[in-house]
């Protein structure tokens, strides 16, 4: 107490009233991109007006500079090369059997493609493999036809669809080869790895180019983690995504590239090595997930990107060296967790991670081609959510001129499903379940799910992403429930679980003025007070049951929940229930016959 010694007035100020609590935020969000380090060449073309880079990745190129692969290998290629057509001439594949190495090539037949099989040389039991047969090598070559499932010299008539009338195949078009690889493996059924596109320098002069320089480029680590940065906008995103490419070319391929001015060679190489990045299917999923979290309503985002070497590698990463999920162990806001395009695998270490902190949930991508027999994970609290199948959106990297370039591409649900999360609960408030909700920024599914079929995927717990464009309400999510439906009801509801895990943040981080206070009962009443103030309001924003407050929510803090021996040990003990609101799943109508009679009343 101060001591006065001159008469007078004095003002003191006293806390008396109660200290609010106010809710965390629920949808800041946590993207974990995961990009694999492949070994790539870097090609410089001559062209007539100069010098131009690309860059190939695995498994496209191997050792020598031969294409490896299968028909993807071989499309891929011609798009980069700029290819859109290419002569049948030379277009020649190459089956490998345990005998040897023999060719499959491309004649002309009128309006037709035949594909004219070479069997591969007899070897002697235990001699070594032939090399491929040389370009101009015809029937009469030394050998006779040995039989892998099937005989391997034929004649085998391709569609005429993908030719033009001059008789050129266009390789660059994915069905084109895809049909006539296709056609050669069941005809001779054959497994995919028997064929062999040609090498590079025969591939580029095709199209008139030239191969000045070719530097394979190989990792010199084993992997490597950008740290989060937040982002607010799909453009902010972009810029760290180039940022972070810079980063990871510097630190596993020790690439830095230096821009002095009017070095066209030096900038063609970093745009080539960027497009290419670009390209990646990891990349490309990861980058497109942001842009549906942002299109769908979401505002803030700490992403991060992990290179490794090794594709199995722990999604969880190094606690110490802040590495994968770990890397955002530090950030407190992040409500959210989503690594997109990760397997089965990593979608449950997503889960894992989520648990063991304690205030995040996980959104979690199922398969694009879901059956209803398929595994998917569960966990006794519901601290995540599962949904399927996949998205298809624009490919932003579309150009009709170019062969092959497909106008859309499959991504993962769940950065377009966490921007859905942060758009209901500023439009309604965490307490509303996020299904019935449209997904925007979306063409079409990899899988049309009806409603008889989803019959065998609710109850699991899988939420299903429909299409309900013939009844004019576009694609939505059809589905509120978490991994927890089978094991523990109580948990079942994805709304549910994100109130508790609001609820419980935001008197976590409110009380933190108790600690060290007097352990008495005028601080329980304190506690008691702030508690039910706050969830007074939760309760008026309709996020609890029950007609009053009363039936919504209670508060103990007394002598009961408070003994002698948690006095002792230092503890206050604060027990709170909630009756959360939970969604209309099934809406029942119960209509009959009424035959318009007056009812009878006593």
């Amino acid at each position: 107490m101060p001591e006065f010694h001159t008469p007078g007035v004095y003002v003191q100020e006293i806390d008396s009233g109660s200290k609010p609590i106010s809710s965390v935020g629920t949808s800041t969000a946590g993207l974990l991109g995961l990009v694999g380090i492949p070994r790539s060449v870097r090609l410089r073309l001559e062209e007539p007006r100069g010098y131009r880079w690309i860059t190939l990745g695995e498994p496209a190129v191997g050792p020598g500079g031969r294409l490896v692969g299968d028909a993807e290998a071989m499309v891929a290629t011609c798009r980069a090369l700029g290819a859109e057509d290419a002569g049948v001439e030379n277009l020649r594949l190459f089956v490998e059997s345990h005998e040897g190495v023999g060719r499959i090539e491309l004649r002309e037949e009128g309006d037709r493609l035949v594909l004219e099989t070479y069997p591969p040389p007899r070897i002697p039991r235990g001699g070594a493999k032939a090399p491929p047969p040389e370009k101009g090598a015809g029937k009469g070559e030394e050998g006779a036809p040995v039989a892998l499932a099937a005989p391997v010299s034929g004649r085998i008539a391709l569609p005429s669809r993908h030719v033009t009338p001059q008789g050129r195949i266009l390789v660059g078009r994915r069905g084109a080869v895809a049909e006539m690889v296709s056609s050669v493996r069941r005809e001779l059924r054959l497994p995919p790895q028997a064929f062999r596109p040609p090498d590079l320098q025969a591939l580029a002069g095709v199209y008139g180019l030239r191969i000045a320089s070719t530097e394979e480029v190989e990792p010199r680590a084993e992997g490597h983690q950008v740290r989060p940065a937040l982002v607010t906008s799909f453009g902010a995103f972009q810029r760290w995504l180039r940022a972070a490419f810079l980063e990871v070319q510097a630190e596993i391929y020790g690439q830095r590239y230096v821009l002095l001015p009017g070095d066209r060679v030096e900038e063609a190489r970093l745009e080539a090595d960027w497009r290419a990045f670009c390209g990646r299917p990891d990349v490309t999923r990861f980058a497109l997930g942001a842009r549906g979290f942002f299109e769908n309503g979401g505002t803030r985002a700490w992403t991060s990107l992990r290179a490794s070497r090794d594709p199995d590698a722990p999604l969880t990463g190094d606690a110490e060296g802040r590495s994968g999920l770990h890397a955002f162990d530090d950030i407190g806001e992040i409500a959210l967790v989503a690594a997109p395009g990760a397997p089965p695998a990593g979608q449950e270490e997503v889960l894992a991670w989520c648990r063991s902190r304690g205030d995040c949930f996980g959104v979690l991508d199922g398969p694009a081609e879901p059956t209803p027999d398929m595994e998917c994970p569960s966990e006794d609290r519901g601290f995540g959510a599962i949904y399927t199948p996949w998205l298809k959106v624009r490919n932003p990297f579309h150009d009709p001129a170019v062969a092959g370039s497909a106008p859309t591409v499959d991504v993962p649900p769940s950065g377009h499903v966490m921007g859905v999360y942060a758009r209901v609960d500023a439009d309604r408030g965490v307490h509303k379940a996020p299904g019935n909700e449209l997904v925007l920024g979306v063409v079409g599914l990899t899988r049309d799910i009806g409603g008889r079929e989803q019959e065998s995927y609710n109850p699991r717990g899988i939420n299903v992403i429909r299409d309900f464009a013939e009844y004019g309400r576009g694609i939505r999510i059809w589905g509120a429930r978490t991994v927890a439906t089978r094991s523990n009801a109580s948990w079942r509801y994805v709304n549910v679980r994100r109130l508790f895990l609001m609820v419980e943040k935001s008197i976590e981080l409110n009380t933190q003025w108790v600690v060290f206070e007097p352990n008495d009962p005028h601080l329980w009443k304190k506690l008691t007070r702030d508690v039910r103030a706050y969830l007074l309001r939760v309760w008026r924003d309709g996020a609890l049951f029950g007609a009053t407050a009363d039936e919504a929510f209670y508060v103990k803090c007394d002598h009961e929940t408070n003994t002698r021996e948690t006095i002792d040990a230092g503890q206050v003990i604060i027990e709170v229930g909630l009756s959360p609101v939970k969604p209309a799943e099934f809406v029942v109508f119960r209509i009959g016959q009424w035959d318009g009679g007056a009812r009878l009343t006593e």
